[in-house]
């Protein structure tokens, strides 16, 4: 799964808190990858960033000597999609821009934009109201323009979408939003490193992940988080019931004594109850998507314990 990303896209997540860090790390695990639109993407002297390169490694570092990393480094470059491989004409995509939403959508944009209280009084005359109405508007041609080229990208739209038009409040960048800030289940891919992102996209069942939330986002768009976590619970005692100990009973142990309470029974003892004619591979097909979980919530454990120790 693929999803669509630009200026005003990274513009619209940072005017809700969202850093383009923080933004490409959640995108880096939840899609193979990222299809970048670098319309606006200037430098001083009037040229466009590299692709994956000087900007993109810039607003994803913490410092410069970290982007100076990200922009030598492979499988941060791979991450990236330029939006121009998928286009046999790039002008003639740029103008069917102006026409892939109708004018309803932009009302509904210049509407909630109004709403929006400035401390310097009318809001309607700044420079801000201009920003946002621009940022809103651009990014959802942006979706679905690309989509009508490429009807399985994911849409990546801000969170302010979903108040100014409650058709788009389940769009999949707002849900894996949501997801990523509520769930008691699955940690929030923005507290790791670069580095421990790409370990975890190299994950043999980053896949069965992907394809359960891909899943998930079309069962129960309006309640992914409940929904997620609520299965989370429920495959772990399927684990139990069928687990040997030769299959990581470790990393079994460490999902289980994450599980939120109340739960009545201790599962790691139902795990205790051994099925013969276990089948390894079966299990990972099935459930590799709560394995996957479970790494990354160590890999969170292990940068939440070196944040503290360096604050020391």
């Amino acid at each position: 799964m693929k999803t669509i990303v630009g200026l005003p896209t990274i513009k619209n997540f940072q005017r809700c808190g969202i850093s383009p860090q923080s933004l490409f790390k959640r995108l880096a695990i939840y899609f193979d990858e990222i299809v970048f639109h670098s319309n606006g993407c200037m430098i001083e002297n009037g040229q466009t960033y590299g692709l994956a390169s000087n900007f993109l490694s810039i607003v994803s570092a913490s410092d410069m000597y970290e982007a100076s990393a990200l922009a030598s480094n492979k499988e941060f470059k791979n991450l990236f999609v330029n939006c121009w491989d998928y286009l046999e004409d790039a002008d003639d995509f740029e103008e069917s821009l102006y026409d892939s939403v109708n004018n309803d959508v932009l009302n509904k944009i210049f509407s909630y934009a109004y709403e929006q209280k400035q401390p310097e009084g009318e809001f309607i005359l700044t420079k801000e109201f201009k920003q946002l109405c621009g940022d809103m508007w651009a990014d959802i041609r942006l979706y679905a323009g690309f989509k009508n080229l490429e009807p399985n990208v994911a849409g990546n739209l801000g969170p302010q979408f979903a108040n100014a038009m409650t058709n788009v409040a389940n769009n999949e960048g707002y849900s894996l939003n949501e997801l990523s800030q509520n769930s008691n289940m699955i940690p929030d891919f923005s507290d790791l490193s670069w580095e421990q992102i790409f370990e975890l996209r190299k994950d043999k069942c980053v896949t069965n992940f992907r394809d359960k939330i891909e899943s998930s986002l079309k069962d129960n768009p309006d309640n992914l988080t409940t929904s997620i976590d609520s299965e989370i619970i429920s495959a772990l005692w399927d684990i139990t019931n069928y687990a040997k100990p030769n299959i990581a009973m470790t990393t079994l142990n460490g999902i289980l004594t994450n599980c939120p309470s109340p739960i009545i029974v201790n599962p790691y003892g139902v795990g205790k109850s051994i099925k013969e004619g276990f089948d390894a591979k079966k299990l990972l097909r099935d459930k590799g998507w709560v394995f996957f979980i479970q790494k990354a919530k160590e890999e969170a454990e292990t940068a939440s314990n070196k944040r503290i120790n360096r604050d020391k």
